[in-house]
């Protein structure tokens, strides 16, 4: 097997993880089901991941990295702490909804699967808020912010981005995910600006 086709091979139980996960809960997704729906042997999932534990945290750190990178392109040279805080939530807001399938085996599933959650912290969505609780002490440090703890402060803005998308998962239709966020960044920037 040449480089491309490993890479294919790879996306496509990438593919299958995330579908069947999100369809039938952590739990209910074989092995055995992610490799007939990848179209690759079982044993070809155990080449690249330890289990399937392993291609659930691989699954994180990849939508982790995609973050970060999504981040940086949009933020590029901005100064404004402030305006950088509101990039990165909508940056994570507009990833939501791109790898909808995806976050909503992170909201939904993640927390009931009996998976170690210090791993999901550390590969999943904690990193995304770690970034975001970087850029409030950099607030804090430039005396933009109040002073606060970055990591609370955080912690409470990461919590209305979740709670918001949790939301538009269920009312799609009827709910702007945008907005609502916006409207998150609006109360949570009246609450930490330094007056």
């Amino acid at each position: 097997m040449n480089v491309k086709e490993s890479l294919n091979s790879k996306q496509r139980i990438i593919d299958a993880a995330v579908k069947l996960i999100s369809e039938k809960g952590y739990h209910g997704a074989s092995t055995d089901l992610i490799a007939k729906e990848a179209g690759v042997s079982q044993g070809l999932i155990f080449h690249y991941f330890k289990n399937k534990e392993g291609l659930f945290f691989s699954l994180l750190k990849e939508k982790s990295k995609m973050f970060k990178e999504e981040f940086r392109k949009s933020a590029g040279d901005e100064k404004d702490v402030l305006k950088k805080i509101e990039i990165a939530v909508l940056t994570y807001s507009q990833l939501i909804q791109k790898e909808e399938k995806f976050y909503e085996i992170i909201i939904k599933q993640s927390r009931g699967a009996g998976l170690d959650f210090d791993k999901i912290n550390k590969y999943g969505l904690m990193e995304s808020a770690k970034l975001i609780g970087e850029l409030i002490r950099t607030g804090v440090e430039q005396g933009v912010l109040r002073e606060l703890d970055f990591e609370v402060a955080a912690s409470c803005l990461f919590g209305m981005i979740e709670q918001n998308a949790l939301r538009w998962m269920m009312l799609k239709k009827n709910f702007s995910l945008e907005d609502a966020i916006k409207e998150a960044m609006d109360i949570f920037r009246r609450g930490v600006v330094k007056s």
